[in-house]
C-alpha cells in the first residue's frame, strides 16, 4: 500500500510492501465515505480520519458478516492494492464476549460453522496509515464487494467488548446516515425551490 514505511514497535512485518499507484482521496470529510465522515465532539462517536494518521496495531482486518468465499475475495482485493501483508480474521461467536484487540491477537481455526451470525456486515481495520485506510476504504467501494461498515482500531476502543463496539458503531453509522439523508434533501429542496 506505502512503500517506506517504517516499522512501528511491536509489529512485526513479514513481508515487503508494495507500492500501488492508487488514488487517495484527501480533504475535508465530504470527500470520505460515510462510514469515515464524523464529528469533531470526543464523545465516543466515530473520530475523525486524517491520511497521516500513523498506524496502531497489527495489521489486519477483522470481518463480520462475510461468507468464507467473500474472505477469498477480500484477499484479492489486499493482493492487488499491495495489501497482502495483511491478516483477515472471520469473527467467530467466541469473540463477541472478547475485546476487539483480543479478537485482532487471536490464532484460531475458522470455519463455516463457527463464524458469528446475526451480525451486521462489518470491517474492523487494524495497523494502517490513515492515508492506508483511506486507500482501502476507497478500493472496497470500487471493488465488486458489497460494501460494509468500516472501523478503525484505534487505543479508544481496543478494550471494548466487540459485542458493546458493534452496537455502538452500528448506532453511530445509522445516526450519520439519517444526518447526510437530512442534509441531501435540504440541499435538493435548496436546488429545486
Amino acid at each position: 500500500m506505502q512503500a517506506g514505511r517504517g516499522q512501528t514497535s511491536g509489529r512485526a512485518q513479514s513481508k515487503t510492501r508494495s507500492r500501488r499507484d492508487v488514488s487517495v482521496k484527501a480533504g475535508g470529510d465530504d470527500d470520505l465515505p460515510p462510514e469515515l465522515q464524523t464529528s469533531d465532539d470526543d464523545d465516543g462517536k466515530f473520530a475523525k480520519i486524517d491520511q497521516g494518521d500513523p498506524a496502531y496495531g497489527p495489521p489486519a482486518l477483522l470481518l463480520f458478516g462475510f461468507t468464507p468465499d467473500e474472505k477469498q475475495d477480500v484477499k484479492g482485493l489486499l493482493d492487488e492494492i499491495g495489501g497482502d501483508f495483511m491478516k483477515i480474521v472471520q469473527a467467530t461467536s467466541d469473540m463477541l464476549d472478547g475485546t476487539l484487540w483480543d479478537a485482532f491477537g487471536r490464532v484460531q481455526v475458522q470455519t463455516a460453522q463457527n463464524l458469528a451470525t446475526d451480525v451486521p456486515r462489518m470491517c474492523f481495520i487494524s495497523g494502517l496509515t490513515g492515508e492506508e485506510l483511506m486507500m482501502l476504504v476507497d478500493a472496497f467501494g470500487k471493488s465488486k464487494l458489497q460494501r460494509p461498515v468500516f472501523a478503525a482500531l484505534v487505543p479508544k476502543n481496543k478494550d471494548k467488548l466487540l459485542r458493546e463496539l458493534i452496537d455502538e458503531v452500528m448506532g453511530d453509522h445509522r445516526r450519520l446516515v439519517i444526518e447526510r439523508r437530512k442534509m441531501l434533501r435540504e440541499q435538493q429542496a435548496k436546488t429545486t425551490g
